[in-house]
């Protein structure tokens, strides 16, 4: 018997190698010293206000946001088919040190939320994606399920890395562990809409 699949979603991962974190890092450590930032999904770390390219700080960043829309173009060419222009909704630096996290939320509003990671080592926290139905709940420990699948699981551990990109589904649930390490783990978020 052949299975199809129903309801698929989809991850997206690239490494951006060409992107200058060394650069972005001083410009996102650079803002957090004019900044004491928002509290939204953070804990313990520190989140920039919501940027757009109107903000006085967009050309710096420029060249990373026209990569993910480049890659999300791609994205919607491929796969979704949607005829209307994708556009930046705003975009954030998230800074976590030792111990900081982020909570579970989504990004309403918007289709794509998309993560680049400018400081990521081991030890600083994994993005963990949360399926959105309930029913999935009926895969307990008592059926006796050894390992989990796409079918089966109820979160998917995203491991980031320098330079490393994912983009996602705004709609997806998420939260980002919390950093382990003593140095500080630097991200900058994106949202995108039609």
């Amino acid at each position: 018997m052949e299975p199809q699949i129903i309801f698929a979603q989809e991850i997206y991962i690239d490494m951006l190698e060409y992107i200058d974190s060394n650069y972005l890092k001083s410009i996102c450590l650079q803002i957090k010293t004019e900044s004491s930032g928002v509290s939204i999904s953070n804990v313990l770390g520190w989140q920039s206000e919501s940027m757009t390219e109107k903000s006085a700080y967009y050309q710096d960043f420029s060249m990373l946001i026209e990569s993910v829309k480049s890659n999300i173009d791609e994205i919607i060419d491929n796969r979704y088919k949607i005829k209307k222009n994708i556009r930046l909704s705003n975009f954030w630096i998230n800074i976590n040190g030792k111990y900081a996290y982020n909570t579970e939320h989504s990004h309403p509003r918007c289709l794509f939320s998309a993560v680049f990671y400018v400081e990521h080592e081991p030890n600083m926290g994994n993005l963990i994606l949360v399926r959105g139905d309930n029913e999935i709940d009926m895969f307990n420990s008592d059926y006796g399920i050894i390992g989990t699948n796409a079918v089966t699981a109820n979160e998917f551990i995203f491991r980031p890395g320098k330079n490393k990109l994912v983009i996602f589904p705004s709609w997806y649930r998420h939260r980002v562990e919390s950093n382990l390490n003593d140095k500080e783990r630097i991200s900058i978020a994106m949202n995108f809409s039609i």
